[in-house]
């Protein structure tokens, strides 16, 4: 009798804590996605040749994040502690939506059928707000795969991202501001890429390495390898993390962990070090560009 009391009141606890848990996840901060760029502090609009605008492009979007419940969206810390941020309405038809709806600012003749194909793979979209003393510290950032193809075959395929940092008070506002900036920003390195480009201009041929050309060439991009990454792009990234505070040391381990979708530029290089990276990083940089021999 009394070891099936025992188990009885174990089941009661049992119960008890599942449903505390499941309360504590409903609990979550709830976030309603909305897209609100903030226009005169991160402006993204990418340079499109004309005669691009009146090819017609399809576009299928995927939501391939790994390993994360599909409605986490950021973390909320505090205190060595942190809550998952949970999207109200669905992560994927909100950043699909955006797509098509910059892509038709943008000038992009999106129609639904069309031969040449544009899959755009969501690999991370993700705020983590850090709770301060004063305010509220916001980081986000968006990560694609975009994938060229037509009929079947595959004209381009590489990796952009855009990211976004903001001190603010702790609302949703600043939330939803910091993650639309990174998600445009995405959306218009990826479009503008010139690897991209190139191959939307020739449908493949002709986007290997020309003459005389520099990294911003469409015409001299070398064909991009898969989850490979611009020159201005990774430069954008390595901004935002030396701004909070990473040394040179560890700015170089986080480039030798990239691949360089187009070689590094003169121009590339004064940029660089306009932008104040060491000569360390820029040095690791040149050594992941497509033409260098890998370790």
């Amino acid at each position: 009798m009394a070891g099936r009391l025992d188990r009885l009141a174990s089941a009661a606890l049992m119960t008890t804590l599942l449903a505390a848990t499941a309360a504590a996840a409903d609990t979550a901060p709830l976030l309603t996605l909305k897209f609100t760029p903030q226009e005169g502090t991160h402006a993204s609009s990418p340079d499109i040749p004309p005669a691009l605008l009146s090819t017609p492009l399809a576009v299928v979007f995927e939501d391939d994040r790994q390993g994360v419940d599909p409605k986490v969206v950021g973390e909320v810390v505090e205190d060595e502690k942190s809550d998952p941020v949970r999207a109200a309405n669905d992560v994927a038809a909100f950043t699909k939506d955006v797509l098509l709806r910059v892509a038709g600012e943008w000038g992009l003749k999106v129609v639904p059928g069309s031969p040449r194909v544009l899959k755009v793979r969501c690999i991370r979209f993700f705020v983590t707000q850090n709770h301060k003393t004063i305010g509220a510290m916001f980081a986000s950032e968006a990560r694609f795969v975009f994938n060229l193809a037509e009929r079947g075959r595959v004209l381009w395929e590489g990796t952009v991202s855009g990211s976004a940092h903001r001190y603010g008070k702790r609302n949703e506002e600043n939330l939803n501001e910091v993650l639309s900036d990174a998600l445009k920003e995405a959306y218009a390195n990826g479009i503008s890429d010139p690897s991209l480009v190139a191959a939307m201009s020739s449908g493949g041929r002709g986007a290997g390495r020309g003459a005389g050309g520099g990294a911003g060439s469409a015409a001299a991009s070398p064909p991009a390898r898969a989850e490979g990454i611009t020159p201005a792009q990774l430069l954008t990234e390595l901004v935002d993390l030396k701004k909070q505070g990473f040394t040179t040391d560890l700015l170089v381990q986080y480039v030798n962990q990239k691949t360089l979708s187009a070689e590094m530029s003169g121009k590339d290089m004064a940029e660089w070090k306009q932008s104040g990276m060491p000569p360390a990083v820029i040095k690791a940089a040149l050594a992941r560009s497509p033409g260098a021999k890998q370790p």
